[in-house]
């Protein structure tokens, strides 16, 4: 898969997790912040990885967390997006060795 729809999947699984975190990192509380990760724990699931692999991925995901600054500015969404994008990437290349 190229690199462009990697990150284009990466924009869609941000937008739907920064949604259920109810547009703030770290997610308010303990509820949001479980079905963010799942959501995301679920959509590197789909990528083909093992459970055990995705919540490996997004337990790091989650730890990159700490440097992304305030996410009320837009433009620090990029690296979550550039994180995210390079967790998928991770994700696809660790079920490809599996197949």
């Amino acid at each position: 898969m190229s690199q462009e729809s990697i990150q284009a999947q990466a924009i869609d699984i941000w937008t739907e997790i920064w949604n259920l975190a109810g547009d703030q990192w770290p997610p308010r509380d303990v509820p949001a912040a479980w079905r963010v990760y799942e959501s995301l724990k679920n959509a590197l699931m789909e990528r083909g990885v093992s459970e055990g692999q995705a919540v490996a991925f997004a337990d790091d995901f989650f730890c990159r967390g700490q440097n992304w600054g305030d996410l009320a500015h837009l433009g620090n969404h990029e690296q979550v997006i550039e994180d995210l994008t390079a967790a998928l990437i991770d994700s696809e290349l660790v079920a490809l060795a599996s197949d």
